[in-house]
């Protein structure tokens, strides 16, 4: 296998491949500046990276909240009449798909300036501008604001509201979007924020012309809860670049061409090393591709046998099967196949998935057979792939120096400017907050004569004891001066609760998949000031009148900075990315999700990779296809959502699961009821005792701890599995695999049992969202039980239903117990409640019976576990 090696940094200090400097690639600096420039004004190519306030308000093109909105079909049947219209319809498609949440929230909230939330429409009043963070991604602005309008308490680590990287418009609040709207993306979330009283987070602003810093200035800040438009900002960034540049596969993707051609290097040599996918006792070493290919190895059934070929001899290939029927299988064995066939000097492959843990699981299969890659972006919860990602790598990687890139001057210029919005907000911070605006500030600002301030000054002196050391103004002002200390009402709603959104490692989830990283978090960093104005004048006009005066010049001067600011912090990326390029140059895999394939778009461009390969791993429900599954025994478990289903000849063969007879699926029944914990996720007791108590049974019977794994919707009952089978003796030392059905995604395994918990009213929650269950019922090779409410579940949602028919059919497969049968024996027991576990060894309720070496009968009750020396 043809390899590099990868120069991290030995005990030397330098890595023994890398020169002291590098040259400079200039095409990172190129594409962003290319990127970054607008085009004609009124284009879609001309359209801001966040809407502008026209669009959010709807002036644009005169909308009003309802109205149909004019674009361009997106084209199914034939091919498009050009590229730039194909581009220009995806643009705006995803675009009004992404802006027309927030704009139509806004028009309700104009026409109804009162109105409480909604189960579409948040609405935070008694906004405040109250830090400015000076961060190398940009100016963070700090608010802190109220959740009155909610009319519930709100449990912040479940819910969906202001999530990293949403859009948010704010109004002054005595203006409610008639004539102005601040559009601004909320940069950091993090909870303590949240949790404060009153709530704070950070905010982007959109446009550096419409940034403010007024303390005393009161906002409304409205939120779309339908939406994500950061999940969508990369990808219209690099719609709008496509336009300007060439278009790879265009006449696949535009023409619908119908034959793909093999790419170049295959015409060129089509002979490929075909050792890894075959045993060297095969005889098959070589296969040319482009000729008639040897009957499949084992591991891949036709299908897959044909798919691997198709993304090995095609410039362009698509491979689609339901969650379970090999796709990540085939995926890993076509890059294993690559990566035998690419020489040193080849760029890397880059691999894609939809979320990052799947990202992570198609990462760890690679990881077996190629150690040289790297991950790009996300935050990996794998302990092992997060030593792999640029940020921990770069820890240790002795960086040569490039003449000519964009990272130190640009430092220096974020320092600089740093201090600079440091300085110019002075008069306005915390610190400054027990007296007005000072006399010198107003003559420095030209809003007084050198005499004014001078005469303002000795009439101080004749105000003030001897000794004192007090602002000409406070002294002139005297009693005028009022204090300003803006209050909160403790929002307090009972027992009303938001209904939770989403599970906490699903929102976190979500946050990463949209590209969030640590470099992002890192980013966030930075001097924080502190801003609050303690007093306002009472009948001194004058005074009023400057000080309003001042904050309009601060406030401009504030803008021009920022615009500076936006610059160096591009530079500041682009200097980053040249960097991390020498790290990612020498890699053989890269891995991303899909979302930062379009967010490092710069970076990936200027390694010219030749392959990529994209994973979906079941994140959306694909077409029903006729497909081979991987398990469980019965394939009709899945027929709910796919048809034609067949058995692979492997699953046919597979073993029986010890302990359970001839039952390799069921379904255990309860009306136990639910609840919830501290943070509203849901948990069911009795259940996880029932999970529990089976798997410990599974266990004694032989089926060892990382073959199991125990799978719920709700992160609540996951803590309550894992916490109890901690606490099991047996088990001590053992890894017990417990996770939530969204983190297990493109993984599997020998056993799952799935806890659905809900036993509730009509509200099923997560368990009625078709993916997460097609996910759920398609991880387990040899056995597979689920553990729920099935009356409630059946009565309350029709794709439930049709899995409780399924499993009532002949041989039945669904009860009030769960049929296990002991080796000893061969005896069934019924089990109906978790006491009843406690009285079974891994075997049945009778006596063992089993003869001794000793020649005497072991007198204890049946068990799985080997029997001891004679106790008689």
């Amino acid at each position: 296998m043809a390899s590099r090696h990868f120069g991290l940094p030995h005990r030397g200090g330098t890595p023994t491949n890398e020169p002291a400097s590098v040259p400079l690639n200039r095409s990172i600096g190129e594409y962003v500046k290319a990127a970054s420039h607008v085009a004609e004004s009124g284009s879609w190519t001309g359209k801001t990276e966040v809407p502008s306030s026209g669009e959010i308000l709807g002036i644009d093109a005169d909308i009003n909240p309802g109205d149909a909105v004019f674009l361009l079909p997106n084209q199914i049947n034939g091919p498009w009449r050009s590229r730039e219209m194909y581009l220009k319809a995806h643009y705006e498609l995803l675009r009004e798909d992404a802006v027309a949440p927030l704009r139509d929230a806004v028009a309700y909230v104009r026409q109804d300036p009162r109105m409480q939330d909604t189960l579409d429409i948040c609405i935070y009043e008694k906004v405040r501008i109250v830090g400015i963070t000076c961060a190398q991604s940009g100016i963070a602005i700090r608010v802190q604001f109220s959740i009155a309008r909610a009319g519930k308490n709100i449990v912040w680590e479940y819910s969906q509201r202001l999530t990293t990287g949403k859009i948010v418009a704010l109004t002054p609040a005595n203006d409610n979007f008639k004539s102005r709207c601040v559009v601004a993306v909320v940069a950091a979330r993090p909870l303590e924020g949240l949790k404060s009283h009153p709530c704070q987070i950070d905010l982007f602003f959109a446009n550096p012309d419409h940034a403010a810093f007024d303390y005393q200035q009161e906002w409304l800040m409205v939120e779309s809860r339908n939406g994500y438009y950061e999940a969508l900002r990369h990808t219209l960034l690099a719609l709008q670049k496509m336009s300007k540049e060439s278009f790879p596969l265009h006449e696949y993707i535009c023409d619908l061409k119908h034959d793909v051609e093999p790419p170049e290097y295959v015409k060129r040599n089509p002979v490929i090393d075909a050792s890894p996918l075959f045993p060297l006792a095969n005889g098959v070493s070589h296969i040319n591709m482009l000729r008639e290919w040897p009957n499949p190895p084992k591991g891949l059934d036709t299908s897959q046998w044909g798919a691997l070929q198709h993304i090995l001899t095609k410039r362009l290939s698509v491979v689609q099967g339901p969650p379970g029927t090999g796709k990540t299988h085939v995926s890993v064995v076509a890059i294993r196949t690559l990566l035998s066939n690419i020489g040193p000097k080849d760029p890397p492959i880059i691999i894609a998935a939809q979320t990052n843990h799947a990202l992570d699981q198609l990462l760890r299969h690679v990881s077996t057979f190629e150690r040289n890659y790297v991950r790009v972006g996300g935050r990996s919860m794998d302990l092992e792939i997060r030593k792999r990602t640029v940020y921990e790598l770069r820890k240790k990687y002795n960086i040569p120096f490039i003449p000519g890139g964009a990272l130190g001057l640009a430092r220096k210029q974020y320092r600089l400017l740093s201090d600079k919005v440091a300085e110019l907000i002075q008069p306005f911070t915390l610190d400054r907050s027990g007296m007005p605006l000072q006399a010198a500030l107003f003559l420095k600002l030209e809003l007084i004569t050198q005499s004014q301030h001078d005469s303002l000054l000795r009439g101080a002196e004749g105000w003030i004891h001897s000794g004192d050391e007090i602002d000409p103004v406070s002294a002139w002002l005297g009693e005028q001066m009022i204090k300003y200390d803006p209050t909160y009402k403790m929002e307090n709603f009972g027992f009303v609760e938001d209904e939770i959104d989403l599970e906490y490692e699903q929102l976190k989830e979500l946050e990463a998949e949209q590209g969030l990283d640590d470099d992002d978090y890192e980013n966030l960093r930075g001097h924080y000031i502190a801003l609050k104005e303690g007093f306002t004048g009472r009948t001194n006009l004058m005074l009023a009148g400057k000080t309003k005066r001042a904050k309009e010049i601060i406030s401009e001067k504030l803008r021009s900075l920022m615009k500076e600011y936006n610059t160096t912090a591009s530079n500041l990326k682009i200097g980053k990315w040249e960097r991390d390029l020498i790290i990612l140059r020498d890699a053989r895999v890269i891995g991303m999700t899909t979302t930062g394939l379009s967010k490092y778009r710069a970076l990936v461009s200027s390694l010219k990779p030749r392959i990529i390969l994209v994973d979906e791993a079941a994140e959306g429900i694909e077409t029903p296809v006729a497909a081979h599954t991987n398990g469980p025994r019965n394939p009709q478990d899945l027929t709910p959502i796919y048809d034609n289903l067949e058995d692979h000849e492997d699953v046919l063969n597979r073993p029986g699961v010890p302990g359970m007879g001839n039952v390799s699926s069921y379904f255990f029944c309860h009306s136990w009821p639910e609840s919830s914990d501290s943070l509203l996720s849901k948990y069911n007791e009795s259940e996880a005792k029932m999970v529990v108590g089976f798997y410990l049974y599974l266990y004694m019977n032989g089926i060892p701890a990382e073959d199991i794994t125990v799978l719920t919707f709700y992160n609540g009952q996951r803590k309550k599995i894992l916490k109890a089978l901690k606490e099991v003796p047996l088990l001590q030392g053992q890894y017990s695999k417990v996770a939530t059905v969204d983190s297990y995604q493109g993984e599997e395994n020998e056993i799952v049992l799935l806890s659905l918990v809900r036993s509730g009213g009509r509200n099923i929650g997560f368990l009625s969202i078709e993916n997460r269950v097609c996910v759920a019922l398609s991880r387990a090779k040899r056995g597979f039980y689920i553990f729920g409410n099935a009356e409630a579940l059946s009565i309350h949602n029709g794709l439930w239903w049709e899995i409780v028919q399924i499993m009532r059919k002949e041989p039945k497969r669904l009860g009030y117990y769960i049929p296990v049968t002991c080796a000893g024996h061969d005896k069934k027991t019924l089990v109906r409640d978790p006491e009843t576990w406690k009285k079974l060894d891994g075997g049945c309720l009778s006596p063992c019976g089993a003869s001794l070496d000793c020649g005497h009968k072991c007198p204890l009750r049946c068990h799985a576990f080997p029997a001891q020396s004679c106790q008689v």
